[in-house]
């Protein structure tokens, strides 16, 4: 065995840690973009190996993140008519279309250019997205959105303190305490996977009748197979070039953030290439939020 291909001990705690704080966060991002707890957890594990495999970076490990998966929310909520069922076959074409995108531009090695993207405009991006995260406050206190659309949240959260239901309410702000307060005491463990053990115990113990996640089936995911019409294309298309440039974006700068950190460097192009082989590959059986 190459010397190389053998994990230090480093290698393997951190390898159990990062798979035990993406776990709630791969079924929270995968429910957020309207596929189910399901999706997020199959995608992540087949999206972590393949950009291990493929990736540039040593020290990188791929996950569910927010942007990303907000972004495909959108395409899901596109082609989901109200009250029926998601039109996967277009959904997973954004999907592959999107990993492709990001193949090609590791390809042309156009890995390097992330480093002359203004920061306003990152910080832009990540603001809007914050303003998106708003549907969340009827999730949290128990209530069912009005809208997927912010603005429209913005303007019906006057109703809100009417539909909270306290005690769900209050598993969501112990949550956030858990997830604010625990890591000021200890790192050792990850206040995410205290935050879902304690709080879901809690609620089961006490009987709160809270929206649950459900079962997660058995199994492997049904084969989906890429399928749209014309009329199709101009929304596929532009969905799938934003979770590329974002994926890119997101991925090569906290690549660089990891090597400031690690003294090491990554290669940006073979990065890309991992990370088109991740979002694309998964897709095909395990539609599911797109990673980081």
């Amino acid at each position: 065995m190459l010397p190389s291909l053998v994990p230090s001990r480093g290698d393997v705690f951190g390898g159990i840690s990062a798979g035990i704080v993406a776990l709630p966060l791969c079924l929270a991002f995968g429910a957020i973009s309207g596929l189910g707890p399901e999706a997020g957890l199959y995608g992540a594990i087949a999206a972590g190996i393949l950009a291990a495999i493929f990736g540039g970076s040593k020290v990188l490990v791929t996950g569910p993140t927010n942007p990303m998966t907000l972004v495909a929310a959108t395409v899901v909520a596109a082609n989901t008519p109200h009250g029926g069922t998601t039109n996967l076959p277009v959904v997973m074409t954004a999907f592959l279309l999107a990993g492709a995108l990001q193949v090609l531009l590791g390809v042309l090695r156009l890995g390097g250019f992330v480093r002359y993207v203004p920061y306003p405009v990152i910080s832009g991006f990540m603001s809007g997205i914050g303003v998106i995260i708003i549907q969340q406050l009827y999730p949290i206190v128990g209530a069912e959105a009005p809208s997927s659309n912010a603005v429209a949240i913005l303007g019906s959260l006057s109703m809100l303190p009417g539909k909270i239901l306290w005690p769900v309410a209050l598993l969501g702000l112990a949550t956030f305490a858990i997830l604010q307060l625990l890591p000021r005491f200890t790192r050792k463990v990850p206040a995410s996977l205290v935050a879902l053990i304690v709080v879901t115990a809690v609620s089961v113990a006490l009987g709160v009748d809270a929206p649950r996640m459900g079962a997660i089936p058995a199994g492997l995911p049904a084969l989906v197979m890429p399928d749209l019409t014309l009329d199709q294309v101009p929304l596929v298309a532009s969905v799938a070039a934003q979770l590329a440039l974002l994926g890119a974006i997101d991925t090569l700068l906290s690549a660089l953030l990891a090597d400031s950190l690690t003294k090491s460097h990554h290669d940006s192009n073979r990065e890309l290439i991992g990370q088109g082989s991740a979002t694309s590959a998964p897709r095909l059986a395990a539609p599911a939020a797109p990673f980081r």
